[in-house]
């Protein structure tokens, strides 16, 4: 966990405290929803880095890195992973759409929370 790397720095100095502000924006401004994305997509990497990545791996997690595909996020996980974003961004992602796809990488799975959230 501590050793993982969170798109290229290491250390655990990295890793932002989650808070429910990083979901909401649907108001804002687009310069404010970029930054808000930004914000989302940290806190998603930093949950995966925390969950899912053992101490000592060296794996670089990106906004891109294959998750489900690439072994690091089981079906289990999954599941815990969909409850914790259900729970910190206040959506409803029916069943149907949390697929392994919409899963499987940073990247996909900030579209999938932002589809969800109330506007």
């Amino acid at each position: 966990m501590f050793g993982a790397r969170i798109a290229g720095k290491t250390g655990s100095s990295n890793l932002m405290p989650v808070t429910t502000a990083v979901c909401a924006g649907n108001r804002a401004g687009q310069e404010e929803k970029r930054l808000i994305m930004d914000d989302l997509t940290k806190m998603i990497r930093d949950y995966v880095v925390r969950e899912y990545i053992e101490e000592g791996d060296d794996r670089e997690i990106t906004e891109t890195t294959p998750l489900i595909s690439g072994g690091i996020v089981d079906s289990f996980s999954m599941v815990s992973l969909k409850r914790f974003l259900e729970k910190k961004c206040n959506v409803q992602i029916p069943d149907a759409d949390a697929t392994p796809v919409a899963f499987d990488t940073v990247q996909s799975i900030v579209s999938l929370v932002r589809r969800f959230q109330k506007t």
